[in-house]
């Protein structure tokens, strides 16, 4: 019975929304009754290498339209959609279905590139930053892609991979290299195409006077956004599609480009009297079945835009199937909702770009449908599928190198552009006499502490958020403790609110702000409680020369009662050469890597960062000891490390360090100044969100952090802690720091003539 209601439900809101469909600004790509590409055929000769361990006969070539086995010699013949751009194909295995060769076509030359290089060339084109741009710019990007020193790694990576097993020679988890390489690649061909090029917010669309009783909105925006018109204060009468700019005058190459446009206009039949327009494109999943709504409205249409410039980049031609009736061909859960809302208010391009490739991929079947309607073949979502899954993991490595809020115009904009505005509008006689604006307020808060424990009391203050017309005292403030969507406290014009955690973790809390006009903002931020204690019972100590020619280290880990060994309370000493290849296990392993290095240990560090980074953001713990150009002469800069989570690092001698906050267990009880020769040699700046600063230097620059990163935690020093345990030049306090970091993330007790803190043995308890 509850089934039959909910096809009911179903039914009369897929007519609801085919109806409401029947105007231009309710139906911005006209109808979808019809596919929306045709089909074209693509003919080639795949070829491998004679070491690769799978057969000919063992691939099916699959396009997002077809797929077709190939014969013994590798030739095919396929269908696949009509492309203006360069176009992928996936030659699959039967047998487990994963991609394994990636094949090109090029319109230009309409040929079908298939072996190791098309593959790798076709990996650097699932790129965000390459909306926008046309065959021959892609084709000037392929062409510096392969003038990179890392194209020849990348061919070599790929080499090796299928001679090993080439089932899994694309798959992330078995060859994380292969994606660092691209995603390095991506950055530094369109850097050297164009430089670095950094975009301002930007205005959102605005009204202007129009002939007759019509208005004009214009959209400097790539987005859509949506309006609701109020008329004479009363309620919603009508919603209009903004119309986004989509005109592209130029594509001026960078990181990330510069797409030069001219603003949007849309046109709507106002009439006389005094109207409140409530413009948005505000992201919220959870309403995207409510096309009558503002809200609803702008999220369908960005939620099906999205979709169609990531199908776009890989099948070289932009699908136009109605974005009206994408609620139709969509599910979207309440986790996957609240998480990708979380991505935008955290402003995370790349996590938002990871987390959508997640919803593509599960409702793949039904996307495949909403563009191809009736002639929908198995292989169009099977091949988004893959591609969803390929350009997740792009994505994910982009974001793991530092490169979270570089993004191409479009999903910036989704991002980062205004949110909402509401304009008060008079009309007289066809010609507007008056306008006010009404700004959404700008929410803020700080935390106090900063960073704490379980059980302890957080005071949360949002006296730092402002609006537009209202004074503080004006606006209402409502909290969720941990951002799961549903929000902890009613609305209050108490801007000041208390709470208190029981649990370790990282947690995201988020503040919304209501001004008296209605319009709201929000802003997220991370707190540390517990941090990464008792996270760890297994040290992987990896190293090639003693730091400051001492095993302090060593005797350290001994101290606290580790052995040499595998398994819990042990260590084992592991050199760089086994960098891409030792088993890294969260949960169970402390990674430290050891300060003070030659130059071929940061060298070949800097080949695997991102297999090390997420092994941290898949909850893992990692000690990161980047105190360099040391007695050993290495350089992390020099070897082009991005440290996890993108800290910049400032080599900067200093001869003091200060304990922030006494209240944090890694640094009770020590004193407030400690001093050393040196005390540290680096300091951290482009800290993320919720960072727990333990010491700074003498210029308030952080010296020891901690962060959380995904699932995972990471502490960070720029002190030479080696030297401070074992040669005490002036306080003896810093010789502490060592055994207490390492105490820390794996709760084993210091016997080194201190004690832990009792905060510490109550954070560990709580584990």
């Amino acid at each position: 019975m509850k089934k039959s209601i909910l096809f009911i439900i179903i039914a009369i809101l897929s007519i609801f929304l085919i109806t409401s469909c029947s105007d231009d600004s309710s139906n911005p790509t006209g109808p979808s009754s019809e596919p929306t590409m045709e089909k074209e055929t693509r003919s080639g000769t795949l070829s491998i290498p004679e070491q690769s361990t799978i057969q000919l006969n063992e691939l099916e070539v699959t396009t997002f339209a077809e797929s077709s086995d190939l014969d013994q010699n590798g030739n095919f013949s396929v269908e696949a959609p009509e492309a203006d751009k360069y176009q992928i194909l996936f030659f699959m295995s039967k047998i487990s279905g994963n991609p394994i060769y990636l094949g090109l076509y090029d319109p230009l030359q309409r040929s079908v590139e298939a072996n190791i290089t098309s593959t790798a060339l076709a990996l650097t084109l699932f790129n965000p930053y390459l909306i926008y741009s046309d065959q021959v710019q892609r084709s000037e990007y392929l062409d510096a892609i392969q003038q990179n020193s890392k194209f020849s790694e990348l061919l070599t990576e790929l080499e090796t991979a299928y001679q090993s097993n080439a089932d899994i020679a694309l798959d992330y988890d078995t060859h994380p290299a292969t994606y660092q390489l691209v995603a390095q690649l991506i950055q530094e061909t369109m850097e050297y195409l164009g430089g670095r090029n950094e975009r301002p917010i930007g205005e959102p669309p605005y009204i202007e006077d129009a002939e007759g009783a019509d208005i004009t909105f214009v959209s400097p925006r790539f987005v859509w956004y949506a309006a609701g018109i109020h008329p004479n204060g009363n309620e919603l009468s009508d919603v209009v599609s903004v119309k986004r700019k989509e005109t592209i005058l130029s594509f001026d190459w960078g990181f990330p480009p510069v797409v030069v446009t001219e603003p949007r206009e849309t046109n709507y039949e106002l009439g006389d009297g005094d109207f409140e327009i409530f413009v948005t494109k505000d992201i919220d999943f959870t309403k995207i079945t409510q096309w009558d709504d503002p809200v609803g409205r702008a999220t369908i249409l960005n939620t099906g835009q999205s979709i169609l410039y990531i199908i776009e980049l890989i099948i070289g031609n932009l699908p136009t199937p109605n974005l009206a009736t994408l609620p139709n061909h969509i599910n979207i859960t309440s986790g996957q909702a609240i998480q990708l809302g979380l991505d935008i208010a955290q402003g995370h391009p790349q996590e938002f770009l990871m987390h959508f490739c997640d919803l593509l991929a599960s409702n793949s079947e039904s996307i495949a449908y909403w563009i191809w309607q009736e002639t929908q073949a198995n292989a169009a979502h099977q091949f988004l599928s893959t591609a969803t899954h390929i350009f997740k993991n792009i994505s994910f490595v982009l974001r793991l190198l530092g490169y979270a809020n570089e993004q191409g115009p479009f999903f910036f904009d989704l991002v980062f552009a205004p949110e909402e505005i509401t304009y008060f509008i008079t009309q007289e006689n066809g010609v507007i006499t008056s306008t006010e604006i009404n700004d959404p307020p700008v929410a803020e808060f700080s935390v106090n502490p900063p960073a704490g424990i379980i059980e302890i009391e957080f005071t949360f203050d949002a006296s730092q958020s402002y609006d537009d017309n209202d004074n503080l005292n004006e606006l209402d403030f409502r909290w969720d403790w941990e951002s799961d969507g549903d929000f902890d406290t009613s609305w209050s014009s108490n801007y000041i609110a208390n709470h208190t955690y029981y649990e370790s973790g990282s947690y995201n809390i988020t503040l919304e702000v209501r001004d008296s006009g209605e319009l709201t903002s929000s802003v997220v931020h991370i707190l540390n409680v517990g941090g990464g204690a008792g996270s760890a019972t297994h040290v992987k100590l990896f190293r090639d020369n003693l730091p400051w020619e001492s095993n302090a280290m060593v005797d350290m880990l001994q101290s606290l009662g580790f052995s040499e060994g595998i398994g819990e309370n042990t260590y084992e000493i592991i050199t760089s050469d086994q960098f891409s290849t030792v088993p890294l296990i969260p949960g169970e392993d402390l990674i430290i890597i050891s300060n003070d290095q030659n130059q071929t240990f940061y060298n070949n560090y800097a080949t695997s960062q991102t297999r090390f980074t997420n092994f941290v953001y898949m909850g893992g713990s990692m000690f990161w000891e980047a105190c360099d150009e040391g007695w050993a002469e290495g350089s992390i800069i020099e070897a082009g490390i991005v440290l996890p989570g993108n800290l910049i690092t400032d080599f900067d001698y200093d001869y003091w360090n200060y304990v922030t906050d006494q209240n944090l267990p890694l640094v009770s009880g020590l004193p407030d100044a400690m001093d050393h020769n040196y005390a540290s040699h680096e300091s951290f700046s482009n800290l993320p969100d919720g960072t727990t600063i333990y010491c700074v230097n003498e210029e308030d620059e952080a010296t020891l952090v901690e962060f959380n990163l995904g699932a995972g935690w990471i502490i960070v020093s720029g002190q030479p802690l080696e030297h401070q345990y074992e040669h005490i030049y002036g306080s003896p306090d810093m010789e502490e720091l060592l055994p207490r970091i390492a105490s820390y993330f794996t709760g084993q007790i210091i016997s080194r003539g201190y004690e832990r803190s009792p905060l510490l043995k109550s954070t560990r308890a709580s584990h």
